[in-house]
């Protein structure tokens, strides 16, 4: 998640991409950050950015009441990119299902009447992360995007998640707590909720082999993990490997409903780190990643294909 352009550049392609968004006469309001983990609700988002540049919609963000921020909504992480919607009826309807209620068919109504919406995030995340992502070819020049969504879509981050200067320096800040060699690999092992979704997800040993059937002059090893006892066997089975991590030891598993509802202090803290983790391991030689992550995407988008390399293959669920 590297600012891949200068401060001028940012704001240059920021005002173009303003320009293009606002002459679209149809336009959505989509709600990011509403229940699913943090790379679910930034990837989704990515994904109808792209989608609603293709349609021609013109595309505003709403994201006050965000389960990753506190009370800055976007910009406790992000500097903004584009129009941001503050109307209150978004935190009662505005979600990537549609609530059948008369209450919420009123609220939905009046949603659209006071802020022009002609479509919400349930009218079109489906639709986003469907068969157009994997099948639709985006021309976007001003990014350089051309082809479908998820091999382009890290080309979007450069203006779409783009750290405002403070989260930028705490990131940096964290990052330069560990000394990592010129060449290192990384590997990404997920456990916590995870599981539940995937039983055929990573042991150690699989990990071991996969890594040393693709790279034989192992050294450094960064491990992005939410459970630290993948760390500790990791050290334990290859003591001559140099094991390098931002995961504590009292860390056993993200669970996204228990994480959620923590203070916005203890959630900040641990999503900075996040960032740091997600950026160590686009900036190695060689990552390992697990493809049940959605934040898996993130990485693999932005590694050329010669340092990428799946444990295993298989379909996100609960987008």
């Amino acid at each position: 998640m590297h600012e891949l352009i200068s401060r001028e550049e940012f704001e240059n392609l920021k005002r173009e991409y303003a320009r293009v968004n606002n002459s679209f006469e149809k336009k959505a309001i989509f709600h990011v950050g509403c229940g699913s983990g943090l790379f679910s609700e930034l990837g989704g988002m990515l994904e109808n950015v792209m989608y609603c540049y293709q349609n021609k919609i013109k595309f505003v963000l709403y994201a006050d009441n965000a389960n990753f921020s506190g009370e800055k909504g976007w910009e406790d992480f992000f500097e903004p990119f584009c129009p941001l919607s503050h109307n209150f009826l978004n935190a009662k309807v505005n979600y990537r299902h549609k609530f059948s209620s008369m209450k919420a068919r009123v609220m939905d109504t009046a949603l659209r009447m006071t802020s022009g919406a002609d479509y919400l995030t349930h009218d079109i995340f489906w639709n986003a992360i469907g068969d157009f992502k994997e099948q639709t070819i985006v021309d976007w020049p001003e990014l350089n995007i051309h082809g479908t969504t998820w091999p382009e879509y890290h080309k979007l981050i450069q203006l779409a998640l783009r750290f405002n200067p403070e989260t930028r320096r705490m990131v940096d800040e964290i990052k330069n707590r560990i000394q990592l060699p010129g060449k290192y690999y990384s590997i990404q092992i997920r456990g916590g909720d995870k599981i539940a979704e995937f039983t055929e997800l990573l042991n150690v040993d699989f990990c071991i082999d996969k890594i040393e059937k693709t790279k034989t002059d192992v050294e450094t090893l960064f491990v992005f993990t939410d459970d630290y006892s993948y760390v500790k066997q990791l050290k334990e089975k290859r003591p001559q490997w140099n094991i390098v991590t931002l995961t504590g030891a009292d860390e056993c598993g993200y669970q996204n409903g228990p994480f959620n509802a923590m203070p916005w202090e203890y959630r900040r803290k641990n999503l900075l780190k996040v960032f740091a983790m997600v950026e160590f391991c686009i900036d190695s030689d060689f990552h390992f990643g697990c493809e049940q992550t959605c934040v898996n995407n993130i990485v693999r988008a932005a590694k050329d294909k010669d340092r990428y390399g799946p444990l295993l293959v298989g379909q996100i669920k609960n987008r």
